[in-house]
């Protein structure tokens, strides 16, 4: 049972999250409105990850889309549309759909109102439950782990994978048709390791991070049974350093503080994780860091953003810089005192 806990308390402090390259432009640009709106795009980003739509919206209302690149403003424009109109429209044919399709709907309502309304997050969660004990034709005495026993089975049957659950403070849904595994060979800074690897494709839904974000972010996958589970359509590349090292090391990495800290924290499991990415990381380091800068909290339910501010914060006081933007520009190659990995070291020691 503790197996199965942790595997899905792995899923919320361990799914890596993909992000869209043109965010690349805020570390290049030299448009101080650019860069001033590249700024604001991120803190919706951020905000959207941390379950706060709403917030996303105010910085989003006051971004000029003249000032955004192309996928920015296609951000801004689906988050728009997708937050600050009336809502979703009641569907009479909806009950005529398929059961995953009658799923998915009941999820996104959910979502869409959590994100709106975080204060109310719990009564929106009891609504969620209450309309999936309608599709599945459960008693109204029914708990969670009855309802979403019976939907992954149901969906089972139809020939789908899922993933329920909670991630960080929303319930997750998950909906793919292809999963193939294999046997991968991780290199980590201390050693070589063999895991197994699940790779899923041809999806139906891919979580509530990438609702929240118009898909600007989401998801690259979890741990769960002793397997990676990684979300194919997540990476341009399976060959890139960004699969490699954002997903494999870093989910490598908690199998291995797992069996290693047995009472380990989901945001210390993040925290560890996330030293692995910043000490093999080359290229793509900038876009590691921007990552961690626009998705930062305080609040430990959400082990991501909670485990991105503390690491940021101690590399402030790490490194030679005054703002926390700055640590993009530390030499991550050096092993100096003033070298990223000399203080991933230094950290992943304790």
């Amino acid at each position: 049972m503790r197996s199965l806990i942790c595997c899905l308390v792995l899923f919320v402090v361990g799914c890596p999250q993909t992000q869209d390259p043109s965010v690349d432009r805020l570390i290049e640009s030299s448009d101080s409105n650019a860069v001033a709106a590249s700024e604001i795009i991120s803190e919706a980003i951020g905000a959207g990850l941390q379950g706060d739509a709403r917030t996303a919206l105010a910085r989003l209302h006051t971004i000029d889309p003249s000032d955004l690149n192309q996928r920015e403003r296609e951000y801004q424009s689906c988050m728009l549309q997708r937050f600050d109109t009336s809502g979703v429209v009641d569907d009479p044919q909806m009950e005529h759909e398929s059961l995953a399709a009658r799923v998915i709907e009941a999820y996104t309502r959910y979502w869409r109102s959590a994100l709106l309304e975080p204060e109310n997050r719990q009564a929106h969660t009891q609504e969620l439950e209450r309309r999936l004990r309608t599709i599945i034709g459960l008693s109204p005495e029914s708990d969670n782990v009855q309802i979403e026993n019976t939907l992954r089975e149901a969906l089972r049957a139809d020939g789908l994978y899922t993933l329920l659950g909670q991630t960080g403070v929303l319930r997750e849904l998950m909906i793919w048709r292809q999963e193939d595994r294999q046997s991968i060979t991780v290199e980590m800074p201390h050693g070589v390791y063999t895991t197994r690897v699940a790779f899923l494709d041809n999806f139906l839904i891919a979580g509530w991070g990438r609702f929240a974000t118009c898909d600007a972010r989401g998801a690259g996958g979890w741990v769960a049974d002793r397997t990676l589970f990684a979300v194919v359509p997540a990476y341009d590349d399976l060959e890139s350093e960004e699969f490699k090292v954002t997903f494999l090391a870093h989910e490598t990495q908690h199998f291995l503080d797992l069996e290693a800290y047995a009472d380990i924290t989901p945001w210390e499991l993040e925290y560890r994780a996330k030293l692995i990415e910043l000490a093999m990381a080359d290229e793509t380091q900038p876009r590691v860091l921007q990552k961690f800068i626009e998705d930062q909290s305080d609040d430990r339910a959400s082990p991501h953003s909670y485990a991105n501010k503390r690491l940021l914060r101690q590399l402030q006081e790490q490194l030679p810089v005054s703002e926390i933007h700055d640590v993009r520009s530390a030499d991550h190659q050096s092993d100096s005192q003033y070298g990223l990995r000399f203080v991933y070291s230094r950290f992943s020691a304790t």
